[in-house]
């Protein structure tokens, strides 16, 4: 959204161009702003489950059954 708003901006002098190129910019700078919260939310969740982590209840694999699933979900062509 940022590279749109800034490409429209870079071509165009004033008019109702000039308007859509500014939204442009700031709803792209919203989205950066609300990525970086979830991506600092999902890390410290992370880190919450790995403090939380015990040597008797380590991360397993999904089970081969449920991995082939996911495979023959994946190989579907549209």
């Amino acid at each position: 959204m940022v590279e749109h708003g800034a490409t429209i901006l870079a071509s165009v002098r004033r008019g109702q161009r000039e308007l859509e190129a500014q939204t442009s910019i700031k709803r792209g700078y919203l989205n950066l702003m609300h990525a970086r919260e979830a991506i600092a939310r999902h890390a410290a969740r992370a880190e919450a489950l790995e403090v939380g982590r015990s040597p008797k209840h380590s991360w397993q694999p999904l089970a081969p059954e449920l991995n082939e699933v996911q495979d023959d979900a994946s190989n579907h062509t549209i």
